[in-house]
């Protein structure tokens, strides 16, 4: 359960990250095919034409985005508490067995 905390810990951060600062999981698709190019760019929600700044697809996009950040705020502060209590219960475990004659 412990490791499993601190390897969830570390995956959401990474998610949080890809989401708001490096995109390093970015799609690129087939290399051979040529990606169109998207309505709205997912990872910072802009608009591919210029002249569309405030439509309601960036208005979701960017609504979607901070659910997204939310979730992996609320998931990270739970693995946190899961490590936190691991960690003490592994820690209780180990002084009863240690202090035996």
């Amino acid at each position: 359960s412990l490791f499993g905390a601190i390897s969830g810990i570390i995956f959401l951060i990474m998610d949080i990250f890809n989401i708001t600062i490096s995109h390093f999981f970015k799609w690129e698709g087939l290399k051979d095919d040529k990606p169109s190019e998207p309505y709205v760019n997912i990872y910072n929600c802009e608009s591919a034409n210029p002249a569309e700044r405030n439509t309601l697809s960036i208005q979701y996009c960017k609504s979607i985005r901070s659910v997204f950040l939310s979730i992996f705020a609320v998931m990270l502060i739970f693995a946190f508490f899961q490590k936190l209590v691991a960690a003490g219960t592994v820690e209780n475990e180990w002084k009863k067995l240690c202090s035996r004659p």
